[in-house]
């Protein structure tokens, strides 16, 4: 009588060849979404900037439901942005550069301004630029109807 461990029975495993080709589909996903998973200063630019849109259209909202002006500011010193009266701030990118083009009578300092929102949803209207590593986005706002608008500009 034979020992039944040494007959009938075989290995099971994986080749050479199918451990390596997993590590090769391993290696192009990780190619492919690494940059994805790590926050570029692109993106992050792009997100401020909607952050800005998103809270500049909520000024204009909250000047249009409550009938009376709003006003959404920015503190360059503090790196900081928000709506007047509000105790929500959201932060700008490090290293990036704002800038605020504005009426005279909303620029508080050198460093912090604003866009006012009238009842009737019209603006002071402005321009609110970021930068950061060649890219420069614009956040427009018409005076008339207070409406935003953004605006990339590609520079060398």
């Amino acid at each position: 009588m034979m020992p039944t461990s040494a007959i009938g029975s075989k290995t099971r495993g994986f080749t050479l060849i199918e451990t390596l080709l997993v590590l090769a589909v391993l290696a192009v996903m990780l190619a492919v979404l690494a940059p994805a998973m790590v926050p570029s200063s692109r993106t992050e630019l792009h997100a401020t900037a909607r952050t800005i849109g998103a809270d500049l259209r909520l000024a204009r909202l909250d000047a249009l439901r409550r009938q009376r002006e709003t006003q959404w500011i920015v503190d360059t010193e503090q790196g900081v942005f928000g709506i007047l009266g509000r105790s929500e701030r959201h932060s700008l990118p490090e290293g990036a550069t704002v800038l605020l083009t504005t009426a005279v009578c909303e620029v508080v300092d050198a460093d912090t301004g604003g866009i006012r929102f009238f009842p009737d949803g019209s603006s002071t209207g402005g321009r609110v630029t970021l930068g950061h590593e060649g890219i420069v986005l614009h956040l427009d706002i018409e005076w008339l109807t207070g409406r935003t608008r953004l605006l990339e500009v590609h520079e060398g």
